[in-house]
């Protein structure tokens, strides 16, 4: 049964523990899932020796020292908000890297985990450093995936340079408060049909019925994804896109106001946890 920590809700609770097991017709899991509120940070928890995160990693050591200071120079000068592509774009400008976007998601990520640990920058690094130099040497089958004690003693080495920089917190609030406003849209779907209406002795078709579907995927605060399914009249079905086509009318107009005041309106993705890399 899986487990969903609170630190990567985002729910962070103090005190006791408490558990709430979750059975729900209208939720997709493939099995029960358990989260446990008032789980406190442990850098244990983290993937550290997943096959990503080690590719990630590896794009970072590949890095040189000055390359590597460059990145922190503009990453911390960056006057507005960094998301992946972002982080990315400066990567790319900044070395000779040819994983720019591995780089940019190992960055994003390990300043990511800080920021949902609600610890000092120091006590986290030095967390993950120690998690990082106490794993265990990996089978010889797995090694060609894992870091090896020599890449995680540079990687812990290198932490420190590329995290709390003030673009990538700006980007944390401004996702956190656009997250924190309802649940995010994963799909939308619409869907025609039709359906036949039989005659008493089932000989023959009266007439057929039509139908047209809403079907919304959804992701919560605390990461439960929803289905929920509207059958929609061909009269709300305009309704529907009127409303679109007036939504996006305002949405252009607000943004030619911003860009008239130099306000920045940051790139937020589908979702809190979405890599935009």
């Amino acid at each position: 049964m899986p487990i969903a920590d609170s630190s990567v809700l985002g729910h962070v609770a103090t005190g006791s523990v408490v558990v709430f097991a979750l059975f729900n017709r209208n939720v997709k899991m493939s099995e029960p899932l358990i989260i446990v509120r008032g789980h406190r940070f442990s850098a244990e928890h983290l993937p550290l020796d997943s096959p990503k995160f080690a590719e990630d990693a590896r794009a970072v050591l590949e890095l040189s020292d000055e390359e590597l200071d460059r990145v922190a120079t503009e990453l911390a000068r960056y006057p507005g908000f960094l998301d992946g592509r972002g982080i990315a774009g400066i990567v790319a400008t900044c070395t000779t890297s040819k994983n720019p976007n591995r780089v940019a998601a190992l960055i994003r990520q390990v300043d990511r985990w800080w920021r949902q640990s609600d610890r000092k920058i120091d006590d986290f690094v030095s967390d993950v450093q120690r998690a990082l130099s106490e794993q265990e040497e990996e089978e010889e089958a797995q090694k060609q995936q894992g870091l090896s004690r020599s890449e995680r003693e540079r990687l812990a080495e290198r932490l420190p340079k590329f995290l709390a920089a003030q673009p990538l917190a700006r980007q944390w609030k401004a996702e956190r408060i656009a997250n924190g406003t309802g649940s995010s849209l994963d799909e939308l779907q619409i869907y025609c049909d039709t359906r036949p209406v039989f005659s008493d002795d089932r000989a023959k078709i009266d007439g057929m019925v039509l139908l047209t579907t809403l079907r919304v995927v959804s992701t919560d605060v605390n990461g439960l994804s929803s289905v929920t399914e509207v059958r929609l009249s061909r009269t709300q079905l305009e309704e529907l896109s009127t409303k679109a086509t007036g939504a996006r009318e305002k949405l252009t107009k607000i943004l030619d106001l911003m860009n008239e005041k130099d306000i920045i309106v940051p790139h937020i993705g589908r979702k809190i946890s979405e890599d935009n890399t």
